[in-house]
């Protein structure tokens, strides 16, 4: 009888979760990359300053449509399908973006860059815009501004993209 115990414990498997120093187990990269709660903090400010800022933004250039271009709702449509075509259309590629980049970081600043300019371009623009009494003038600085909306829109989904992916 010993003998069939002893083959009763050759056949049996070995433990499923028994390690050895011959087995390589991928190495924990997680924990280095883990934030600080201050950084943690400072990152989610960020962000919400973004957001803030874009939405802020959004709002003012109906406001701004409205007065270079008064009873007509055409230039507000305009925006409005052109940015959101532009998303629709650019959201795949820029998402392959983010996932392809080695951190999340480079996106994150570039796009926040990105939208900070334009803004501020657009802004700078509204300002010609109310002001300048040419028609033709007016629809020149409107499509820059469009172009310029639709950076902008697509810099901030791929904001959101890299800040709220994982």
């Amino acid at each position: 009888m010993p003998s069939s115990s002893l083959e009763d414990e050759q056949r049996q498997p070995s433990e499923p979760f028994h390690t050895s120093s011959t087995v390589d187990l991928p190495e924990l990269d997680a924990l280095d990359d883990e934030l600080t709660k201050g950084q943690a903090w400072c990152l989610y400010l960020s962000h919400f300053l973004s957001m803030w800022n874009s939405r802020t933004y959004e709002y003012g250039a109906i406001l701004f449509i409205q007065a270079a271009f008064p009873g007509n709702l055409l230039p507000s449509c305009i925006n409005g399908i052109t940015e959101t075509v532009c998303v629709l259309i650019s959201s795949s590629a820029l998402g392959r973006w983010v996932d392809a980049a080695p951190t999340r970081l480079r996106p994150l600043l570039l796009t926040i860059f990105a939208n900070r300019i334009t803004l501020v371009a657009c802004c700078i623009l509204w300002l010609f815009l109310l002001y300048t009494p040419r028609d033709a003038l007016k629809k020149v600085m409107f499509v820059i501004i469009l172009l310029l909306g639709m950076v902008e829109k697509a810099s901030r989904m791929t904001n959101i993209l890299s800040m709220e992916r994982d």
